[in-house]
């Protein structure tokens, strides 16, 4: 969530297995585009996907959505 805009960018990154890449190194790619629309959070996980093997975009929000993002930055 942001007071200004609403909501932030946020990256969902899931690396194939052998392959390792730091939020550094996410920053550094995402330096062309526009400041307002580079993620400000970068999650290295597992994307939830559907039976046909779609990004399962309700529990992509669910999982790391606004509540998981408040609840990781007061330690919860």
């Amino acid at each position: 969530p942001d007071e200004r805009l609403g909501e932030i960018a946020c990256a969902i990154i899931e690396l194939k297995e052998g392959h390792a890449c730091s939020e550094a190194q996410m920053q550094d790619f995402c330096l062309d585009l526009p400041r307002y629309k580079r993620p400000r959070k970068y999650i290295f996980a597992e994307v939830p996907r559907n039976s046909t093997g779609k990004i399962d975009k309700p529990a992509l929000r669910e999982r790391y959505g606004a509540a998981h993002l408040i609840a990781q930055e007061i330690g919860e």
